[in-house]
């Protein structure tokens, strides 16, 4: 059995930026849009698909552009609810930063999102040199206790190696949710693919990471 991950545009690296191929325009405007959905912020501006510019004045529409591709999958699935892949930060916190992104891309959806999968302790971010992948995430994650199990979706921004996000599926498996599926803004990759191209990647059942988007 696998899991599949849908993914709005691949998200070229900046190890492959620095060390293999710049980026192209397109994919530049690519990998700002994912990190305007990530952060809310926006350095400079990027071209959307269209021709739309997006800037701090309305990075706004970043999440709100992500809000509709997350429609688009959800249409059909009824009842389903939403699981934030959750940051370090979210074992003392109400609010971490994939939850807030999902505030904001769906707005009309409050009462279908269900951040439930929390850290239990305190540990460091990756960025200021804690581990990364599965084994460094997975026996620090709870899943907090709801009555009703629920049929759900994981939702996360960036998804690299996919250790969090597939540990957060085996917590809630576990714990005897359902999960239908997961998406992502932007599907790291090292390859040179087109921008804005949505797509997908199954992971095994007993997956640790998924492999890297290729062409």
């Amino acid at each position: 059995m696998s899991f599949r991950i849908h993914h709005q545009t691949p998200y070229y690296s900046q190890t492959a930026h620095d060390s293999i191929e710049k980026r192209s325009q397109e994919e530049w405007d690519a990998y700002k849009y994912c990190s305007a959905v990530k952060a809310g912020t926006l350095n400079g501006y990027c071209t959307l698909p269209g021709g739309q510019r997006l800037d701090m004045s309305n990075v706004g529409l970043a999440r709100q552009r992500f809000g509709a591709f997350l429609s688009e999958l959800l249409a059909g699935k009824g009842d389903a609810y939403l699981v934030p892949v959750p940051s370090k930060d979210s074992f003392d916190k109400p609010e971490f930063r994939s939850l807030a992104m999902l505030r904001e891309a769906l707005p009309n959806m409050q009462n279908r999102l269900l951040p439930i999968v929390r850290f239990a302790v305190k540990r460091t971010q990756a960025s200021q040199g804690g581990q990364r992948g599965y084994d460094a995430v997975h026996p620090f994650l709870k899943v907090q206790p709801v009555v009703v199990k629920r049929r759900v979706v994981i939702i996360d921004d960036i998804l690299t190696s996919g250790g969090s996000m597939l540990a957060t599926r085996r917590r809630l498996v576990d714990a005897g949710h359902q999960v239908l599926f997961a998406v992502v803004c932007g599907r790291t990759t090292w390859t040179k693919l087109s921008a804005f191209s949505s797509g997908w990647e199954d992971a095994q059942e007993s997956a640790k990471q998924v492999d890297l988007l290729a062409g």
